[in-house]
């Protein structure tokens, strides 16, 4: 009898461990499909990025408008930038006046 019943305790442990190994497998399968879902999902937004950067570029924008019609004037042109750095004004550089004002 008892010889019985440890045959049938093994038994059951034994189908509890072959269906946790089967949930084991299919959450396993389902975390790879959605991985892959992900991953498809981050590249089309990529892709999308990358579009819409290429559209509002402003030099193609201007490029557009102007196209349809519309005169844009100079807040789409590329500016000229000078490569001479403008003076720092004292105020930004004398560390000790903003002390003495305020004794």
């Amino acid at each position: 009898m008892k010889l019985l019943v440890m045959l049938g305790a093994i038994l059951l442990v034994a189908l509890t461990l072959l269906s946790l190994r089967q949930h084991k497998l299919e959450l396993q399968a389902q975390s790879v499909k959605i991985a892959g879902q992900i991953r498809d999902r981050n590249d089309t937004i990529l892709t999308q990025q990358v579009e819409i950067a290429r559209i509002t570029n402003p030099w193609t924008l201007n490029t557009n408008l102007q196209n349809a019609g519309i005169n844009t004037g100079g807040a789409l042109q590329p500016r000229q930038t000078s490569n001479r750095a403008a003076p720092t004004p004292t105020v930004e550089t004398d560390l000790v006046a903003p002390l003495l004002n305020h004794q």
